[in-house]
């Protein structure tokens, strides 16, 4: 083998292990990466409701098309339509001086690339809730890009106490 075949095969070999490295970063960076975390959850007469953060370790965005809660044998699907959870006022003798509402989250949930979402995911028409001894809740979490994935997620400590505050 003569000295410019030689130099043509190195250039080729290290032409073909920096595409390789280039596909195998490509594949790491964009497949499906997120994680989903229960910062606060609620759960009263057949209604639970979790506050959740949708976090996407990918380069490209998700969109959370449908969340179901695995419980006790059973799937809930997510309301996927806005409903108002909670609402305060504040006042100054009879007159309303601030109005804050709480509403659901609307599906699909759209977390861009490296980015996080939160926001609160309503379960309705639960025929039983959660105990309060419960330590972790399942999710079926269904996604653009795949098939769904199963969590189990910790719930927060001392989160059956506020079943005692609507």
């Amino acid at each position: 083998m003569d000295i410019p075949s030689k130099v043509t095969f190195w250039i080729a070999v290290a032409g073909f292990i920096m595409s390789f490295l280039s596909w195998v970063h490509t594949f790491f960076t964009q497949r499906k990466n997120f994680d989903i975390s229960i910062l606060q959850i609620k759960s009263f007469v057949s209604v639970t409701y979790l506050y959740l953060l949708f976090s996407n370790k990918s380069r490209l965005p998700i969109a959370i098309t449908n969340v179901q809660l695995l419980f006790d044998g059973k799937s809930y699907n997510c309301t996927p339509i806005p409903k108002l959870v909670s609402a305060t006022e504040k006042k100054r003798g009879r007159d309303v001086i601030k109005r804050t509402e709480e509403y659901s989250k609307e599906l699909p949930i759209m977390v861009p690339s490296l980015g996080a979402v939160n926001g609160i995911v309503l379960f309705e028409g639960m025929t039983r809730l959660p105990q309060d001894n419960a330590k972790h809740l399942t999710l079926l979490i269904c996604t653009n890009r795949g098939s769904p994935v199963q969590k189990t997620l910790g719930l927060p400590e001392g989160w059956a106490a506020q079943r005692r505050r609507p």
